[in-house]
């Protein structure tokens, strides 16, 4: 008699959770052995759902709520889940489809039922809008909400019931559809949002104005954290490089006039004890490992730590040069071309086929102000054209 038949149940189903919540890939292998121990693995699969494109969701929808077989429609009977929906313990759910479509609509309503206990979201408005049906009827109500876009920000709806108990929200929009603001989050405590440093000053006037509105104490009266993260946030230039003084006093200029624009914009909202910068912020991909993994600081925790060493009086003030003792500034201020000549490009280059779009994965893009060279022609829905302008994108 071998020693795991001679095991109790309950310890078998105990090894086989380890193994299978140590490596997904794992836990994959695991549920291809028997139907049972199918069933008990599925929870530690889907526990974090991202669905980026069309393999991704036929991959969910097909493995929780398998297709009726031709034995099954020979005989006209309906397949039974592998187990309950509800009984699915999914914590997270990012929802980044490029497209919308009824089909994967319905195809995600079918198994709505396994998300209705999600702590962290992560979704477009799109397909926010798009989704809202299944969403509101398996009452979705997470406490961390992500909303990205896929070139240019759109307004949402705040008083939509998705966010009623969102307590941390990292939004590319501070815009509202209707009626509807900010305000309207009762709940909300962490706000965080993100641009570039590179704006025109009608922009950052822009953003700082909303910050300061929601800054105010009767507007968001629960808040205790806003994080403004500044991607490419400006660095003075190197002053040594292998031992020789450099000056370069455009590039000087150029890193104190950055910082002066950002100063003057943002007075008001760094005299606020809760208000945040954060330089350089991650991606928002590796943003939401952190939020789901809870292995690494959040955008809040990252800020509340870089004010310790540069408080909001001396974040925008302009620092020493470190001495760099490597040749790299040098290098960087020479172009070498190294790569052979390339064929000159046809005349008329080949047209992008749209059904690509369905089958790769997009970018998480989450800045307050639209893609620099976004165009019309890239929207997602030909019809949103003139349904709004954004005060931030264009």
């Amino acid at each position: 008699m071998s020693l795991w038949s001679a095991l109790p149940v309950e310890l078998k189903r105990l090894i086989l959770e380890l193994v299978a919540r140590d490596d997904v890939n794992e836990a994959r292998t695991l549920r291809l052995v028997s139907r049972d121990i199918n069933v008990l693995v599925l929870p530690i699969i889907f526990q974090n759902v991202f669905v980026e494109n069309i393999p991704d969701l036929l991959s969910v929808t097909r493995t929780i709520s398998p297709p009726p077989t031709p034995l099954h429609r020979l005989k006209n009977k309906k397949t039974e889940p592998p187990r309950l929906l509800t009984t699915y313990n999914t914590t997270s759910l990012a929802l980044l489809l490029s497209e919308s479509l009824p089909s994967i609509e319905n195809a995600l309503a079918r198994v709505g039922a396994v998300f209705s206990r999600i702590q962290y979201l992560a979704i477009t408005s799109r397909n926010l809008s798009s989704n809202a049906f299944w969403l509101r009827q398996n009452r979705v109500r997470p406490t961390h909400i992500m909303l990205l876009h896929h070139g240019s920000p759109r307004p949402f709806n705040w008083r939509d019931k998705i966010f009623s108990q969102t307590t941390h929200l990292f939004t590319s929009s501070l815009d509202s559809h209707g009626p509807s603001t900010l305000s309207d989050l009762s709940n909300l405590t962490h706000l965080a949002v993100s641009t570039h440093s590179d704006l025109l000053d009608d922009k950052i006037r822009c953003i700082a104005h909303k910050l300061e509105w929601l800054l105010d104490p009767d507007t968001l009266p629960n808040l205790q954290a806003v994080v403004l993260g500044i991607e490419h946030f400006p660095q003075p230039p190197p002053e040594y490089a292998c031992g020789h003084l450099i000056i370069d006093n455009t590039a000087r200029e150029r890193y104190i006039y950055l910082l002066t624009r950002w100063r003057t914009h943002l007075q008001v909202c760094l005299g606020h004890s809760k208000f945040f910068i954060l330089p350089d912020p991650l991606y928002p991909r590796d943003e939401w490992q952190s939020w789901i993994n809870s292995d690494s600081p959040d955008i809040w925790q990252q800020a509340m730590s870089y004010r310790e060493r540069y408080p909001n009086s001396m974040v925008f003030e302009p620092r020493a040069t470190e001495v760099v003792h490597h040749s790299d500034y040098w290098l960087s201020m020479i172009e070498i071309d190294l790569l052979p000549p390339e064929d000159d490009p046809p005349l008329t280059p080949d047209k992008p086929d749209p059904r690509n779009r369905l089958f790769s994965k997009v970018d998480w893009e989450i800045d307050l102000v639209q893609r620099e060279g976004y165009r019309e022609s890239e929207r997602l829905d030909p019809g949103e054209a003139g349904e709004f302008v954004h005060s931030l994108g264009f």
